[in-house]
């Protein structure tokens, strides 16, 4: 049985087994880690106010047969209003969506607090993963891209967004 204790961003909370939770997390020395908390929707629960998305918590983990969730303390919570919360949510979708579980890297810790932190900005933490906004052309017609959709891993011009069904990039994509 081997136990971690890490500074770990919450970026999703998922049900399971009505009273339990699914938390992904992307932490500074595991990478990102999906982890089980039992009980965690029990009216007494102590840890869930804790393990709410965009919370900045330190974490006790135990990795026995699967990862749980053993303790929780949040140190920062992100606020901000409508704009930002959605700014938020679809940058924690795409990480995890994008990232591995268990690849820990320092130089993108850096840029993710920094996103979070500071409001930061998109395109610094795009291209921290590899997608250049500078270097990319629209998928469709090749113009200067302003939109990157994360769902599919594509840039597109502003025309050619506009002219995609809702359906194909609902919640799943970053303006710059």
């Amino acid at each position: 049985m081997l136990e971690y204790t890490t500074l770990a961003l919450v970026l999703d909370k998922e049900v399971v087994n009505e009273a339990d939770a699914r938390v992904f997390f992307y932490t500074e020395d595991l990478g990102l880690v999906i982890g089980k908390a039992i009980s965690a929707f029990k009216i007494k629960a102590k840890l869930n106010a804790h393990l709410e998305p965009f919370n900045l918590a330190r974490v006790r983990l135990v990795c026995k047969n699967q990862i749980l969730i053993i303790d929780a303390l949040c140190e920062q919570r992100f606020k901000g209003g409508v704009a930002e919360f959605q700014k938020l949510a679809t940058m924690a979708k795409f990480l995890k969506e994008a990232l591995l579980p268990g690849q820990a890297d320092q130089g993108l810790w850096a840029e993710v607090m920094k996103f979070f932190t500071t409001g930061g900005n998109e395109k610094e933490l795009i291209a921290s993963f590899g997608f250049e906004p500078s270097l990319a052309v629209c998928a469709y017609c090749g113009d200067q891209p302003k939109i990157f959709l994360a769902r599919d891993y594509s840039f597109l011009c502003k025309r050619c967004f506009d002219l995609t069904p809702k359906e194909a990039w609902l919640n799943s994509y970053i303006q710059f």
